[in-house]
């Protein structure tokens, strides 16, 4: 639904919950302001990794299950 880059968040518009995604990405740039420059290993790149393959390798789990998604959504109080 949307990629967080810094600051600079970018969602796709036909996703139909915008305003869960926005502060799910907000949570994403609260990890970038705590980790600085480790973000993009962190929280990044593990992300994408998490993005691209959880349907293959956790089709039970829920994407939020996974600890970069999980700590966004625990930074902006989304459950």
């Amino acid at each position: 639904g949307g990629v967080t880059l810094g600051k600079y968040i970018f969602i796709c518009q036909d996703y139909t919950d915008k305003e869960i995604v926005i502060k799910h990405e907000c949570g994403h740039v609260k990890q970038s302001k705590i980790l600085g420059p480790l973000y993009l290993i962190v929280i990044g790149l593990p992300s994408i990794i998490w993005a691209m393959t959880h349907k293959y390798i956790a089709p039970y789990n829920s994407y939020y299950d996974f600890y970069t998604e999980k700590w966004a959504n625990k930074l902006m109080g989304i459950c």
